[in-house]
C-alpha cells in the first residue's frame, strides 16, 4: 500500500471539498511483546496497526477525524466527518497548523535490528532477563514479571502548509519484578528501562538492579519520625520530576493547572537545578525530527540554574501566549490529536557521585522507592507518599529501612537540594540523578 500516495490525496481532497487549513497524519506500527515465567513464555503478542487522522480548520473552528480502514468509502468519509466537525465547532483565532521549516535536525531514532531480529532471539533475551535476575542472588525467589517489548512506527505527516514529513523510528523496552526472602521476610523490586536501539537495551542491568534493590531491603526495620538530611535515588527524583511535567505545559498554564503559572523568570528551584527538555538525543525513547505537527523538535532548558526559562508549547500554545514553538505537539497515535507534551526531560548531572553523597550525611536517608506518587497533587505540588530505603549514619548505609512516609511540596523539596549527582539516568521519557536534599520530614512508627 502506498501511504504516501494515499496521505497525498487525502490531503488535496480535504482542501478541495472547503477546508482552509488541512493536515493528514498516517502512522503504521508493528510490535512484540514477551513475558517469561519460570522459563516459558506466558505471554506473546504480535500486533500490527495502521491508520489515519485528518485535522481541519473551517472558519477557525478544528476538527478531527480518524480511521484505520483505507478503502475508499471509509477515506472519503473521513474527510467529510473532518470538515463537518470544524464546522460544528467554535471558532478560535488561535487555531492554525504550522507551516514548514528549514531548521529539521537529523537524530538517530531507528535501529533496522528491532525489525530484522528474530522472534527466537527476542525470547531468549526475554528468558535472558528472568535468568540473569534469579541468578543474582539466591535469596532471590520469585520473578513476578519478566517482559520486553519491540516495535517499530512509521510517520507520514502532510500539511496545507507545505509540511511533507516523514520517519522511521524503533523502540525496545525490558521490565522486571522480582521477590527476595530470607529468614520469613520477603521484599519485591524492579526496574525498567528503554532505548530505541536494540544492543543498548541493557538486560544484565535491568536484572541486576531490581535483584540487588529487593535483596537490599531484607532486614529493613521500622524508624521514629525525624527530620534529617535526605537523598533521592534516581528512580525516585524522576518520579518528582514526573509530577512537574504538566507545570512546564503551556497548555497547563493556559488552564490555570499549573504549579509554575505566572512564575517564567523566579528561582524556584535550587541554583544547582538545571532541567532540560532535549529530543535530538541519539537512541532515546522521546528524540524525534520533528513533533506531531511537523514543528522541529530542540533542546529547551527550562529551569537554568533554579530559575525557570520558560514553558512547553504546540503550535496552538504558542501562538495564544505568542511565545516561539518548541516543537512539543506530542501526538500518541493516529487517534487523537497533538497535546503539550515532553520528549527527554531531565535533570542535569552534577558533580557528586552516589558514594560521595552518601559520606556527606552524618545521620539521615536514602530513599529508593517512593509508592503512591499518583497521589500527588500537580497544580499545588503538595505530596505525601510512603517509602523504603536505608539509614545512613557516620556517613555509611546503616540498614534498610521500611514503612516511613515523606509529605511536603514539590517546589519546597527542589529548592531544599544542595548536592546533584552524577548518576543520571532514563527511566522512559524522564531522567534524574540522585538528588540531596538538606531536610525533610520523615514519618515513622
Amino acid at each position: 500500500m502506498d501511504y504516501k500516495k494515499i496521505a497525498v490525496e487525502i490531503l488535496d481532497k480535504t482542501m478541495a471539498k472547503g477546508a482552509d487549513e488541512a493536515e493528514v497524519y498516517v502512522q503504521l506500527s508493528e510490535g512484540t511483546s514477551i513475558e517469561i515465567k519460570d522459563g516459558e513464555v506466558d505471554s506473546f503478542e504480535g500486533a500490527k496497526e495502521h491508520g489515519i487522522g485528518v485535522r481541519t480548520i473551517k472558519d477557525k473552528g478544528l476538527g478531527f477525524s480518524y480511521t484505520t480502514d483505507f478503502d475508499k468509502d471509509s477515506l472519503n468519509k473521513l474527510v467529510d466527518e473532518a470538515i463537518k466537525s470544524a464546522s460544528n465547532t467554535y471558532s478560535d483565532s488561535f487555531n492554525g497548523f504550522p507551516s514548514l521549516t528549514n531548521k529539521y535536525v537529523d537524530v538517530k531514532i531507528l535501529d533496522d535490528k528491532v525489525a530484522s531480529v528474530s522472534i527466537n532471539d527476542k525470547i531468549e533475551r526475554a528468558r535472558l532477563l528472568e535468568e540473569l535476575a534469579k541468578g543474582y542472588d539466591k535469596r532471590i525467589t520469585k520473578v513476578r514479571k519478566a517482559s520486553v517489548d519491540f516495535s517499530v512506527t512509521e510517520t507520514f505527516l502532510l500539511s496545507s502548509h507545505n509540511i511533507d514529513l516523514y520517519q522511521k523510528g524503533s523502540n525496545c523496552s525490558a521490565s522486571i519484578m522480582v521477590v527476595a526472602e530470607d529468614k520469613g521476610e520477603a521484599q519485591m523490586a524492579w526496574d525498567y528501562a528503554s532505548h530505541r536501539f536494540y544492543d543498548n537495551l541493557n538486560i544484565k542491568e535491568v536484572a541486576e538492579t531490581a535483584g540487588k534493590r529487593a535483596v537490599d531491603l531484607l532486614g529493613a526495620q521500622k524508624i521514629s519520625s525525624c527530620k534529617v538530611p535526605v537523598i533521592l535515588a534516581d528512580n525516585v527524583a524522576s518520579e518528582f520530576l514526573g509530577v512537574l511535567t504538566g507545570g512546564f505545559s503551556a497548555d497547563s498554564v493556559l488552564k490555570n493547572k499549573s504549579l509554575l503559572k505566572d512564575k517564567k523568570g523566579e528561582k524556584l528551584f535550587s541554583e544547582l537545578i538545571n532541567i532540560i527538555d532535549d529530543g535530538l538525543i541519539d537512541g532515546m525513547v522521546g528524540s524525534s525530527v520533528f513533533d506531531g505537527e511537523g514543528v522541529p523538535v530542540q533542546k529547551k532548558a527550562l529551569v537554568e540554574k533554579g530559575v525557570l526559562k520558560g514553558y512547553l508549547h504546540n503550535a496552538y500554545t504558542a501562538k495564544r501566549m505568542k511565545e516561539p514553538l518548541t516543537g512539543n505537539g506530542i501526538r500518541g497515535g493516529f487517534k487523537g490529536t497533538p497535546n503539550v507534551g515532553i520528549t527527554n526531560l531531565f535533570i542535569e548531572n552534577g558533580s557528586k557521585s552516589l558514594d560521595e553523597l552518601i559520606s556527606s550525611i552524618d545521620e539521615g536517608m536514602y530513599i529508593t522507592e517512593a509508592m503512591g506518587m499518583h497521589t500527588a497533587n500537580p497544580i499545588s505540588g503538595d505530596f505525601s507518599v510512603g517509602a523504603v530505603g536505608f539509614y545512613i549514619k557516620n556517613g555509611k548505609i546503616a540498614y534498610p529501612v521500611r514503612e516511613i512516609a515523606i509529605a511536603g511540596n514539590i517546589l519546597e523539596l527542589f529548592n531544599k537540594i544542595d548536592a546533584v549527582g552524577s548518576d543520571l539516568r532514563f527511566y522512559g521519557k524522564i531522567g534524574a540523578p540522585s538528588l540531596r536534599i538538606k531536610e525533610l520530614s520523615i514519618s515513622g512508627k
